[in-house]
């Protein structure tokens, strides 16, 4: 999983060697033509040295890229499920607005949003709840194919996010819809019941109590629900409760290259 996240770096890695590569040639070639030591040192020597680096630096990169075609695939961007949009609340941007069936009516209290500052993304989202509640939204069909999803949270000890996926039995002939809830404080994955798993929130610290969170929903998986057998197939929903801090949530598709063959040739198939 790392090395199919790697491609960006991978890329600018191969390009940054075959950049330096040909500034060193260059650099040695116009050595040999204007410096003073062209007779003290033989020119075969520095045109040698000179081929040998920018040969070197051109295997380098071809070297780097293939080895990313042997571990991995691509990282392919399917959407964002975005919070820039205040003074308007979620509610009339795609987000449902539910309360605890046990609270009263007259005690049912919506939540306050406002813009999170300081925050490491701009347009994050923060959340002050007034009792208990929950806020869902329902992932769009594509963007339903993610299986990596990346954001920023400031949590709180009330603060819960938590993803709706779809499984599947190995033999693809069952669906189950279940909750993966991320929380502070909780070390190992916890079974709530037969539909729910608990897991610690983990991910990059950053300034001001921010955290940068990369859930692999296809790893979750596998750590909690896989051990029944059951494998990930696509992200349904997204669920907000307490108070919280977010920033825009981006979904991603991470594919093997084997995937990617597969999906080529389905969609060549007249």
């Amino acid at each position: 999983m790392s090395d199919r996240r790697a491609w960006p770096t991978v890329s600018k890695a191969s390009a940054l060697v075959s950049i330096v590569a040909g500034l060193v040639s260059l650099g040695q070639f116009a050595w040999v033509a204007f410096s003073q030591l062209e007779t003290a040192v033989p020119f075969w020597l520095l045109l040698t040295a000179s081929a040998s680096c920018f040969v070197c630096g051109w295997f380098f990169g071809i070297w780097l890229q293939n080895r990313l075609r042997l571990s991995g695939g691509s990282l392919r961007k399917l959407g964002q499920i975005r919070f820039d949009y205040l003074p308007n609340p979620p509610t009339k941007n795609g987000w449902r607005l539910e309360f605890d069936g046990n609270t009263p009516p007259e005690q049912r209290k919506a939540p306050e949003f406002t813009a999170a500052h300081p925050a490491p993304v701009p347009g994050s989202l923060s959340i002050r709840d007034n009792g208990r509640y929950s806020l869902n939204y329902t992932i769009e069909q594509i963007q339903s194919l993610a299986n990596l999803v990346e954001y920023c949270v400031k949590p709180t000890r009330t603060g819960t996010l938590y993803l709706r996926v779809v499984l599947s039995s190995r033999d693809g002939s069952q669906k189950h819809p279940v909750w993966l809830r991320h929380v502070i404080g909780t070390p190992v994955p916890r079974r709530i019941n037969p539909s729910e798993w608990s897991l610690d929130i983990q991910g990059e610290l950053l300034e001001d109590g921010w955290m940068l969170v990369k859930v692999s929903l296809e790893d979750e998986v596998a750590r909690t629900f896989g051990k029944e057998g059951l494998v990930y197939q696509s992200l349904q929903a997204v669920r907000l409760r307490g108070s919280l801090s977010i920033s825009p949530m981006t979904l991603y598709r991470v594919e093997s290259h084997e995937e990617g063959k597969q999906n080529m040739s389905v969609q060549a198939t007249p």
